[in-house]
């Protein structure tokens, strides 16, 4: 995507409009270059929030990117620190003092990649407002109902039960919201707002529990701004769904909505979109060739690889596609490749077993 857009089938933070005329949402996974802090500074003071990825990894020296922050203003209420890990009681004091803001916890991810995980204690006390995230596919969680058991599961085993039911419900739903300054919009089951709802079957009496204990095989219908998107046939077919398709998740039969009439971009099926993923999985430069002849005014497809160093990224145009192996697909749920996964990892040294007890059936 090269466009903002409205609520499609998932809100895309940085790129939502929520039917407005603009996004309110910026955001840099890399460090902020030096000529970038004043850009950057003046659109959190026009009200912007600002998602950065702050102070991720375990060695102290990591807070100088907030003590850099700090001195260029841009620690403000507006700002929103993914991740987060090496920062402490001192900085979130400090950060608080500003008007307050929020960091977004991705437990799984900071375990696999650091075996240790943000303060979320502490955060929360200073007054900031946690939210939680599944971060990227390679370390993260499937979706966000996996990373809420993995939250909590910490919650129980290492935290103490610090966190209620209700606030960690709130960390996936509330908290983001308020952080976005979307809450006079989404977030809550309320007259007047947007209707981004979450339909489960029944696991536990308590709505709280349920939720966190709900996995893929529950999930009955997923509808934005009101739209059906995704769930069972029945319910999206008394939802009123657009054209809906059959789709399989943990052997589950279910049904997708994608197409919107007047959208440019929602313009695929499931099947085209499986389809072309597959096509670039087996021929990357033969995609990349047919990217650049689409019509004009569209961003092509450009190669920027990813450089663990921190260092700002840069397109390559001397790759030979033709030698580019993709793996599979992944699986959209948490099947036994995962937990085998989770249980070789040596850094977890066991630490997450106790995920799997979550999707046993009862």
């Amino acid at each position: 995507m090269s466009r903002p857009y409205g609520g499609w089938l998932a809100r895309n933070v940085e790129y939502e409009t929520i039917k407005g005329d603009k996004k309110s949402v910026n955001q840099s996974t890399l460090p902020l270059r030096k000529e970038a802090y004043a850009a950057t500074r003046k659109r959190m003071e026009a009200g912007n929030v600002f998602l950065y990825h702050l102070a991720e990894g375990r060695v102290p020296s990591l807070i100088k990117e907030y003590t850099e922050l700090k001195a260029e203003g841009c620690v403000r209420a507006e700002l929103i620190g993914i991740h987060s890990t090496a920062l402490r009681r001192a900085q979130f004091d400090d950060w608080a003092s500003s008007g307050a803001g929020a960091i977004v916890w991705s437990p799984l991810s900071n375990l696999w990649l650091y075996r240790e995980t943000a303060d979320v204690v502490a955060a929360r006390a200073a007054g900031l407002t946690v939210c939680l995230g599944s971060d990227w596919a390679p370390s993260g969680s499937k979706n966000i109902l996996g990373e809420l058991k993995v939250a909590d599961l910490w919650n129980r085993e290492r935290l103490n039960g610090t966190f209620s039911d209700q606030a960690l419900c709130e960390m996936v739903t509330v908290n983001p919201a308020s952080a976005l300054k979307w809450g006079r919009l989404l977030g809550r089951v309320k007259r007047g707002l947007h209707a981004d709802l979450l339909v489960t079957a029944k696991r536990a009496a308590d709505p709280y529990r349920n939720l966190i204990e709900s996995t893929e095989r529950d999930v009955q219908l997923v509808m934005v701004g009101g739209r059906p998107v995704y769930g069972t046939s029945r319910l999206m077919r008394a939802a009123g769904a657009w054209k809906p398709e059959p789709i399989v998740v943990d052997g589950q039969s279910r049904a997708i909505s994608l197409l919107i009439d007047g959208v440019a971009d929602a313009d695929m099926t499931w099947k085209e979109t499986i389809r072309t993923l597959e096509q670039a999985r087996r021929d990357p430069a033969g995609m990349a060739e047919r990217g650049a002849e689409r019509e004009p005014g569209v961003t092509p497809l450009r190669l920027f690889p990813d450089l663990p160093g921190g260092q700002p990224p840069a397109e390559r145009r001397d790759i030979d596609l033709t030698k580019v192996k993709i793996g599979p697909l992944d699986s959209l749920a948490h099947d036994a490749k995962f937990f085998n996964s989770l249980k070789r990892a040596p850094i977890l040294d066991g630490q997450l077993n106790g995920l799997r007890v979550y999707y046993r059936r009862a």
